[in-house]
């Protein structure tokens, strides 16, 4: 909601000419999407199922630093 309102401002003018607060329009929208709720980022995390590629820790080799004899 608040990126909504960083893009579009404050209020938008509807279809009739009236002014509306963005944050309304933007909190319906996620409401319709997430089922009459609006979710924190808390209960978004908590169900993300974590993959076996999210926590594998490559580490990269160390550069060979040794002097060529050229």
């Amino acid at each position: 909601m608040v990126e909504a309102e960083r893009i579009f401002g404050a209020t938008i003018v509807n279809s009739e000419g009236k002014l509306v607060p963005t944050r309304y329009v933007a909190e319906q929208h996620i409401k319709e999407d997430c089922g009459g709720i609006v979710p924190s980022v808390s209960d978004w995390l908590s169900r993300i199922r974590p993959e076996a590629w999210m926590s594998r820790g490559y580490s990269l080799p160390e550069p060979d630093h040794k002097e060529s004899d050229t």
